[in-house]
This record gives structure tokens, C-alpha cells and sequence, in this order.
């Protein structure tokens, strides 16, 4: 029985469900994003063969795919330039590797391809039973400011990338997170703005923020609330220095639908985002298949890495049986 995972030994999420799966005396092997081991694979489909040095892929029962990267997102360097080739280089490697496996695969790319899309999120969430913020993907700059007024105000948020590319020595790479649509400043930068459609949102004046993290059918919960900080007002990541998560049983309701969305688009495990409104309404905002979670594991004891690490011996068990 192999259980493998493919991710970055760097992060510490991996390495507790590691060590909670040789607590019950199995063994795991990390196939590490970051390290660049001599590998090949030849495959002759015709005549049903593959050869390789790394395993055999018959020989693996589960595998966990965490497709996190310690590579910088931007450089101004030539070694950084070959570091950031490389690193996606054996994430393709992967990633084909991955595809020849029939054993159960957490996540499945199915699923984290149904993820990819905002939108694709955003309709099924409703479908299931969540409310969810009206949108708009523009990049006419008028009809924007338009919406923004119907709608009482909006938000704008990446849908294509997680960087803001500054260029120059020693510039900290800017992360995109949620902005408040301000209509002035689009104007004042309308050639900038109209390169390409933006996503924009309804603005939601929110009582709190939720984080929840699902691992197969158990729903583990954290309540943020954005007063702590002015900065969380629009994105309580832009303040992740001033708060932490509080542990909180949120609604069954809201768990319910969480769990039935993973079934639905086959999920085993991923990070969700809510929010509850001043009025107690309570919006679905994204999921993420690949979220971090390990500081709110380290609130609650381990649970949540304790539970990957059980689930997948479990998997493990399963498929070696059939």
C-alpha cells in the first residue's frame, strides 16, 4: 500500500498529515514540488506499457495532490527566471504523472477544474441553496460605474492571477486582493482599466467572515470579524498581521450545503469562504481546493490535518482491497 503526496515538504501542512499517517504505522512518500529529482517516465500506449524511476503507478492506492509552490510568483533575476521555469516544469510533470494513476486522487482535476471558474463556483452555490453576490465581468469602464451605482456599491477581485507584476530591483510583489470599486480612480486610469474585463461584485456590508475548511464529509469552522482591523474591511486578508480565526460552529444549514457542493462536483477537501451580512444573511463567496490551512489546524489541536491523515489511510485501505 503506497500513499503519496504530491506537494512541497516546506510547508508544515504536509508534514503533520506526514507524521499523523505514521502514527498508525503506514508510510507515506512526498513527491516534493521543490526538489529536482532525476526522473523518467516512457509510456508506450499501444502495447499497454510504462516504465519509470520514480513508482509505478499501479503501485500507488492514494494520492494527495496540495499543488502549493515556496517559487516566487516574480523575479528580476536570470536565477530566478530559471528557478520559476523549473518549478512549473515538474508541476507539468506532475500533473501528466498524476493523469496515469487510477487509484483515488484528492483532489481529482475534475474537480479543481470546476473550481478554476468563479462563475462556475458562483452557479452552483446557488443551485445548492447559498446566496451568492450579484457580479459583473466588464471592461467597459462606464458600464461598470453604472452597475456599481445599482447595486449601491461594488467590489473587484482577480479572477486570473494572484500577483501584481512590479518591475524594477527590490520591489515587493503586490498580492491582489479585494478592492473597493472606486469609480473615480477607474476614470482617472480608463486606458489602464479597459485592457481587459475585470469581476466585480456587489458590495456586501458584512458582520463577519468565515472560514471553512472541509475535509470529506466534517466541516471545520473559524469566524473572522473585520472590526478588529480598518484594513479588513473589504479583505480581512490585508490584515492577517492585527487578527486571528476564532473557532466557531457556524449554522448546520451552512455546513450542509458546504458538503453537498464538494459531493457535487466530487471535492474531497478545500477551503470555503462566507460571509454573514448585518442583516444575518449568509453569502457564499469562493472555494479554494488548494487553501492553506494550517494556522487554523493549529487552533483546534490538529484536527484538520488529523483528519486528512485518517482519510487517506482509509482511501488507502479501500482501494488495495479492490
Amino acid at each position: 500500500m503506497s500513499i503519496v503526496i504530491f506537494g512541497a515538504e516546506s510547508f508544515p501542512s504536509i508534514r503533520k498529515v506526514v507524521s499523523y499517517i505514521e502514527e498508525m504505522d503506514e508510510k507515506t512518500i512526498v513527491i516534493d514540488f521543490d526538489k529536482k529529482p532525476s526522473e523518467t517516465i516512457a509510456i508506450d500506449f499501444n502495447n499497454n506499457h510504462i516504465s519509470q524511476e520514480m513508482l509505478n503507478p499501479s503501485d500507488v492506492t492514494v494520492a494527495w495532490s496540495y499543488e502549493k509552490f515556496s517559487t516566487p510568483e516574480f523575479g528580476d533575476t536570470q536565477e530566478w527566471a530559471r528557478e520559476y521555469v523549473t518549478t512549473y516544469g515538474w508541476r507539468g510533470f506532475y500533473k501528466n504523472y498524476t493523469s496515469l494513476l487510477s487509484c483515488p486522487i484528492i483532489n481529482s482535476e475534475s474537480s479543481k477544474l470546476v473550481c478554476s471558474s468563479k462563475l462556475r463556483q458562483l452557479k452552483i452555490a446557488s443551485q445548492i441553496g447559498f446566496k451568492v453576490p450579484p457580479s459583473l465581468l466588464s471592461s467597459n469602464i462606464d458600464a461598470i460605474c453604472q452597475w456599481s451605482r445599482e447595486q449601491g456599491g461594488a467590489i473587484t477581485k482577480s479572477i486570473y492571477a494572484r500577483h501584481y507584476p512590479l518591475i524594477g530591483k527590490s520591489k515587493k510583489q503586490q498580492y491582489f486582493f479585494t478592492t473597493k470599486l472606486d469609480e473615480d480612480l477607474m476614470k482617472a486610469n480608463a486606458g489602464l482599466i479597459e485592457d481587459f474585463p475585470i469581476f466585480c461584485q456587489k458590495e456586501l456590508k458584512k458582520k463577519f467572515e468565515y472560514r471553512l475548511v472541509l475535509v470529506k464529509d466534517e466541516v471545520f469552522s473559524f469566524r473572522i470579524d473585520p472590526s478588529q482591523h480598518s484594513l479588513m474591511a473589504t479583505d480581512h486578508r490585508m490584515g492577517l498581521e492585527y487578527f486571528d480565526y476564532e473557532p466557531y460552529e457556524i449554522k448546520d444549514s451552512i455546513k450542509e450545503k458546504v458538503v453537498c457542493f464538494a459531493k457535487q462536483i466530487g471535492l474531497f477537501m478545500g477551503c470555503f469562504d462566507i460571509i454573514q451580512t448585518n442583516d444575518d444573511e449568509y453569502y457564499f463567496l469562493e472555494v479554494n481546493p488548494d487553501g492553506i490551512w494550517d494556522r487554523n489546524d493549529d487552533q483546534i489541536e490538529h484536527a484538520i490535518s488529523k483528519k486528512i491523515a485518517t482519510e487517506l489511510v482509509k482511501l488507502a485501505i479501500d482501494s488495495s482491497r479492490t
